[in-house]
């Protein structure tokens, strides 16, 4: 295991995991791909409420994650039920990846989804690695590919 990838002090859910992910951002920020939206806030929160220039308290972010989480938790459950079955770390995995890209995206990873409902966790994080979304956010998808085999949070 590389020095980069050593397990989390602290981490053992999807809610303190998420913000070292994603940040904790109180001014909002353009999207760094396009460089303008979609203007993100808080814990990777974009939408119509995320005004560029206007600030947000801890309060709101912590709110708004929240329901955020919920979201894509419920999103989550509807299209892969089995995922209620896993360990936390591995179910996290796929709560974080379905915070990150939205449910529609997220089906589209069906290789991985097949190899996950078999358990076959190696072939699992391979296929996730295998993607776009493993190219635009590299360090990321390694920690998740390594908390996806081995059950540990990262």
């Amino acid at each position: 295991m590389s020095e980069k990838l050593k397990p989390r002090i602290g981490v053992f859910r999807i809610d303190d995991q998420l913000p070292l992910d994603e940040g904790w951002e109180k001014m909002p920020y353009p999207d760094p791909i396009s460089k303008s939206d979609p203007w993100t806030v808080g814990v990777g929160h974009t939408g119509p409420d995320v005004i560029p220039g206007q600030e947000w308290s801890d309060d709101k972010i912590r709110t708004v994650f929240n329901k955020d989480l919920l979201i894509a938790k419920g999103d989550l459950q509807r299209n892969f039920p089995f995922v209620t079955t896993l360990d936390p770390a591995r179910r996290g995995v796929f709560e974080n990846m379905c915070f990150q890209l939205g449910i529609t995206k997220l089906r589209k990873f069906a290789k991985m989804w097949a190899a996950a409902r078999n358990f076959d966790w190696e072939t699992a994080a391979a296929e996730a690695l295998d993607s776009a979304w493993a190219r635009q956010t590299p360090e990321r998808a390694k920690r998740l590919a390594e908390q996806l085999k081995t059950g540990i949070w990262y």
